[in-house]
């Protein structure tokens, strides 16, 4: 039987209990604007809270691609969006297997995309993993994801 990991992000992710492990662009450095040689690989831990805060601000937009590892015998069953601060009412989050993606995120193509979604201030709260599923003609999954890298 596998164990659940929560991942939440304000653009955070969070994996709730005890001592935090925290990536903050603010203090630790930008995070990889290529996506074939992301950031990380950051390694869910259980019983913690694993936060990634990315701050996705210029012009054009910053874009931040990292990999999450989710450990043997887990599964990440949920994505809840902790908190959402921009001017934009609206951005958009996408999930790729493997270690890095080959994605132009200045011209996506679903179909490429394990999945992705658009969230806000509306998302605050929310389980938005199901929903990143479900993107237009993306492979798509259906919640929970298995162990692997993302």
């Amino acid at each position: 039987m596998k164990s659940k990991l929560l991942f939440s992000f304000l653009f955070s992710i969070v994996c709730t209990t005890a001592q935090a492990q925290i990536w903050d662009e603010g203090e630790n450095g930008d995070l990889s604007d290529d996506g074939s040689n992301p950031s990380g690989i950051f390694v869910l831990e259980p019983d913690t809270d694993n936060i990634i805060i990315a701050n996705q601000v210029g012009n054009p937009r910053d874009v931040d691609f990292f990999t999450i590892t989710v450990p043997q015998d887990f599964e990440l069953t949920e994505l809840v969006v902790v908190n959402y601060q921009s001017a934009d009412n609206v951005a958009f989050i996408g999930i790729d297997n493997g270690a890095n993606t080959d994605v132009d995120f200045n011209n996506p193509d679903p179909a490429v995309l394990l999945g992705g979604t658009t969230y806000g201030t509306a998302s605050v709260g929310n389980d938005i993993l199901p929903t990143m599923g479900t993107l237009g003609n993306s492979i798509g999954f259906t919640p929970p994801l298995p162990e692997g890298d993302y």
